[in-house]
């Protein structure tokens, strides 16, 4: 089974517009992860984006400890 989805957040980076939008990854996929915070990874909202390339790699969403 294939999906396509387009991922949006309000955005904490003045470059970018009021949402984040994932519409060009090369494969197609989002993969949604759960994993430990890595400083490198860029914060937009209650999301975040690891990037390679300049281009979002993986996106993950934090999970709520409370």
């Amino acid at each position: 089974m294939s999906m396509k989805m387009k991922v949006m957040s309000k955005s904490l980076n003045p470059q970018w517009n009021e949402m984040v939008k994932l519409e060009n990854m090369k494969s197609g996929d989002l993969h949604i992860k759960v994993k430990p915070i890595k400083p490198s990874w860029k914060n937009f909202g209650s999301l975040w984006f690891s990037f390679e390339d300049g281009a979002p790699k993986e996106i993950w969403i934090p999970l709520s400890h409370g």
